[in-house]
């Protein structure tokens, strides 16, 4: 049988040329640019919505209602967390992220895990009403308010929901084709939003907080179907595939299973020795003290995870400097609103909130001095994207050991106030962890450390001129 001649056979039976394919890709300048800019608006627009939304909601609903939803969140980014192998990190970072069975390896492994974590929440709801029963739970705390195990139970229905969402979340992240993404995350947000207005102004009750994160949940992964029709996750448990997440897993699971401590425990800490109404002011300024760092988080995770890992594999000597490039970025950020928040706590909760939430004001400042210290995250993609999880490990135990033993003394020394402090400076001794990890990859810049520092100041000044203003004019 004669063969056709290759210049003979039309043009669309000849593979192309990878070479010419990667040519007509857009630059990862570019991509990073676009990224940024879709990514930095959804999160900016969500957060205005999610505060609007909050301002009416906490119109209409008492702050112990916000106390108890805070552990409820708190329990259920816990068990997350303890659950986490990296699916998310590993799609992004992974050669194989393209193989049908990879993804749908990994999809499996997402429902399954929905599945068990809505067991152990609703265990979990059951076990603190029996404790509350016998009398076990202390009587003025967060965790004697009897609506709370309900409420836990019924939150884990979102696991499930949550767990059949699409693979295409993650690949779309990969490539940094953040339009559909960004376009999911919205709709679910707005969805959100509204029931929870509606359900709050109806019925004046903590469900109708529930029952919107539950549409929103289930309204994610139907969307994340119906946006990227042209994958079709199928059941797959393939052993490689399986023993390739588990390897590049079992440091983050490590990681996460002992960092979720250190970033969750304040809340789970204070609701023992807090009531309800005070957990509530809480939730109100830790909302908005952390607005900023969950801006930067997207930013990092979303972003500047995927290129740096494909200038790790591409050209690594030209991490550091992209690593630089973005923390004379984020640093202004983050040093600036928290100077800010730092001077302006009292007045911006006067501003945004009725007289149920002023005490909220002096929480707003003090937590605002994390962000002097969460910049420094930043640092902890490039260590995933050199393939160092391990270091994640490590820096989330230091987490831990300062969470546990700095809140504790704080509040045993200096009641709720000291115990804020520790809160807001417990990241410490992971900042000077950091800067000797980054020290061994040339990463560390003191001149940048020190002089970067100028933009605290400057928030601080424009916080207390905005003070001084205020009461020139009568209004606070």
């Amino acid at each position: 049988m004669s063969s056709v001649p290759e210049a003979a056979k039309p043009e669309s039976a000849i593979p192309p040329d990878p070479s010419r394919v990667e040519s007509r890709r857009p630059s990862l300048r570019k991509r990073m640019m676009g990224a940024s800019l879709w990514s930095a608006g959804s999160v900016g627009l969500g957060h205005v919505l999610r505060l609007g939304a909050n301002l009416v909601v906490t119109r209409l609903l008492v702050p112990e209602m916000f106390g108890v939803m805070a552990i409820v969140l708190t329990v259920s980014i816990v068990l997350l967390n303890l659950s986490d192998v990296g699916l998310h990190q590993s799609v992004v970072r992974h050669e194989r992220a393209k193989e049908r069975v990879f993804l749908n390896t990994v999809w499996s492994v997402q429902v399954v895990r929905g599945f068990v974590l809505c067991a152990v929440t609703v265990l979990l709801g059951l076990l603190l009403y029996a404790a509350n029963l016998m009398g076990f739970v202390p009587a003025n705390s967060t965790y004697a308010a009897p609506v709370l195990p309900w409420v836990l139970a019924a939150s884990g229905l979102g696991s499930i929901a949550h767990g059949f969402h699409s693979t295409s979340v993650h690949t779309a992240v990969r490539e940094l084709d953040m339009r559909r993404y960004v376009s999911l995350e919205l709709a679910q947000q707005i969805t959100q939003i509204v029931v929870m207005i509606v359900l709050a102004w109806l019925t004046r009750s903590i469900w109708a907080i529930v029952a919107a994160n539950l549409i929103g949940q289930t309204l994610h992964t139907v969307l994340s179907h119906r946006l990227w029709p042209e994958v079709k996750n199928r059941w797959a448990w393939d052993r490689t595939v399986l023993s390739e997440l588990m390897h590049f897993g079992k440091w983050l699971f490590l990681s996460s299973a002992v960092g979720v401590w250190a970033l969750n425990a304040d809340r789970l800490l204070l609701a023992g020795v807090a009531d309800a109404h005070y957990m509530g002011l809480y939730s109100v300024a830790f909302g908005l003290s952390s607005a900023a760092v969950l801006v930067m988080e997207k930013l990092f995770g979303n972003v500047l995870l995927p290129a740096f890992s494909e200038m790790a594999r591409n050209d690594p000597q030209r991490l550091a400097e992209i690593y630089l490039k973005a923390r004379r970025r984020v640093d202004p950020v983050m040093l600036l609103g928290s100077g800010l928040l730092f001077a302006t706590g009292p007045l911006l909760i006067d501003i945004l909130y009725d007289e149920r939430y002023r005490d909220a004001g002096p929480i707003l400042s003090i937590l605002a001095l994390s962000l002097l210290l969460a910049r420094y995250q930043l640092a902890h993609q490039v260590y995933l994207a050199l393939n160092q999880p391990q270091y994640h490990a490590m820096l989330n135990a230091v987490r831990v050991v300062s969470t546990f033993t700095l809140i504790p003394l704080g509040l045993a020394l200096g009641g709720l106030f000291w115990g804020l402090v520790a809160i807001a400076l417990r990241e410490l001794p992971a900042v000077l962890l950091t800067l000797w990890l980054n020290a061994r990859h040339g990463l560390n810049r003191w001149r940048l450390e020190i002089g970067m520092l100028a933009w605290w100041v400057l928030g601080f000044a424009l916080g207390h001129g905005g003070n001084r203003l205020a009461q020139w004019v009568g209004f606070w």
